[in-house]
């Protein structure tokens, strides 16, 4: 394989997961509690993305949307409007 085939493939496997975290994220979040160590996700995916992919602006857009995702509890159609 080439490596930007790989590289493809590792990335796709980082948004689910991230996507996947912050469904849960969402859904097991209530008035009371804080998210913890998952609030720290979207600037890290952020960075991460931006190294990866050297295209800044679209590593800042969905470490915001990843953000919006996860107080909205997780559901994306709310999380585009929010963001």
């Amino acid at each position: 394989m080439k490596k930007g085939k790989i590289s493809s493939i590792a990335l796709v496997v980082i948004l689910i997961i991230v996507f996947a975290l912050a469904a849960y994220a969402g859904a097991t979040k209530t008035d009371d509690s804080s998210f913890g160590w998952v609030s720290l996700l979207p600037p890290v995916l952020a960075i991460v993305l931006a190294f990866l992919t050297k295209q800044v602006l679209l590593s800042l857009f969905l470490g915001i949307f990843i953000g919006a995702m996860m107080l909205n509890g997780g559901n994306p159609f709310y999380g585009f409007l929010r963001t």
